[in-house]
């Protein structure tokens, strides 16, 4: 009996090799408890397994969420970079003003499209104006177009009056010679307020030109011309006289027929020294004295002048038997011109 029980308990005695070790189990029991470990593990190690493929995956969208997030950032910063290189480059560049195109003049209205701005025509010459023509001056900052004589006794002219063909109306109101009127395309008053901002600084040459109705010619000429303001109804002011046609601003046969410092008048806006309305019986604007030996904004008449013959109120004046332009020292009579023309320059 002994010795069936001792083959039994060798019988039961279990070897198990795993993973390089020996194990040896004394019974079936112990055999099984140490299998159901080993199922155990092997369960353990696969969840473990399954939890950390899980994990891996997990990992490796996240991974590529990240680069994802990398290149979208990284273009980002790629345009933001061209972005800044491009307002660092504008900021950095000088932008030409546009070149204006020349200043065109002909003989109608070359008004030039050129922003330059010039004070009177004599500025446009020293800017290298050639042609005559109608161009813009800045007066006191306002703009006002001229005719510009480059042409005609040493140039560099800005003509203030015109009379050539009746087509202009010279029987007008203060407000009118203040501010201007006519065509200066034909016959036109510049305006006392822009003779007054073109002559205010004294230094300036006044020619007149005059021409009879049998085509002569002749010219006066004076310096120091300048107009005084508003406040002082444009009263004329004159230095020098020289030329062919004999002085009427200064006359020197009376004082009293004199224009030299004396104030501008028209029809409503009496300042003569008369007791009469030389400006209404003359129908024109001009520097009456008592009354005149000059007229030259007077009714556009052919020849000797015609009307109502008045007698003049002082020794020695012509009767007023007209209203003509009239320039008394150079015709020693009352004649109407056919031609006159005003014209200012600085002297210098």
């Amino acid at each position: 009996m002994a010795v069936i029980v001792l083959i039994v308990s060798v019988l039961l005695d279990v070897v198990l090799v795993t993973h390089g070790q020996v194990y040896v189990f004394q019974n079936i029991e112990e055999h099984e408890q140490r299998i159901s470990f080993l199922e155990n593990s092997i369960s353990n190690a696969s969840t473990c397994c399954t939890s950390l493929k899980k994990e891996n995956d997990l990992l490796k969208n996240q991974n590529q969420q990240l680069l994802l997030m990398m290149q979208n950032l990284s273009s980002q910063v790629s345009s933001l970079q061209q972005t800044m290189g491009a307002l660092t480059t504008v900021s950095k560049t000088t932008v030409a003003p546009p070149t204006p195109p020349p200043a065109t003049a002909t003989t109608t209205i070359p008004v030039p499209t050129a922003p330059l701005r010039s004070s009177d025509c004599a500025d446009w010459a020293a800017k290298g104006e050639t042609a005559s023509g109608i161009f813009e001056v800045d007066l006191a900052g306002t703009s006002k177009q001229v005719v510009c004589d480059f042409d005609h006794d040493g140039g560099r002219w800005t003509v203030i009056q015109r009379r050539r063909d009746a087509s202009v109306d010279f029987n007008r109101n203060w407000t009118d010679y203040r501010d201007g009127f006519g065509d200066l395309n034909s016959e036109f008053w510049l305006g006392n307020e822009a003779i007054h901002q073109l002559t205010a600084g004294g230094n300036n040459v006044l020619n007149i030109k005059l021409m009879d109705w049998t085509g002569n010619l002749v010219y006066a000429e004076y310096t120091g011309f300048r107009l005084d303001g508003e406040n002082m109804d444009y009263k004329l002011n004159v230095i020098s006289f020289s030329g062919t046609a004999g002085d009427s601003f200064n006359y020197p046969q009376s004082n009293l027929l004199a224009h030299n410092n004396h104030r501008f008048s028209t029809p409503d806006h009496d300042r003569d020294n008369s007791f009469l309305n030389c400006a209404q019986i003359l129908q024109s604007g001009w520097w009456f004295n008592s009354c005149y030996s000059s007229n030259l904004n007077g009714v556009f008449l052919k020849g000797f002048p015609h009307g109502p013959k008045q007698t003049g109120e002082v020794a020695g004046q012509p009767p007023m038997e007209g209203t003509g332009i009239e320039w008394y020292p150079w015709k020693q009579q009352q004649y109407s011109m056919s031609h006159v023309e005003m014209k200012i320059r600085p002297s210098f």
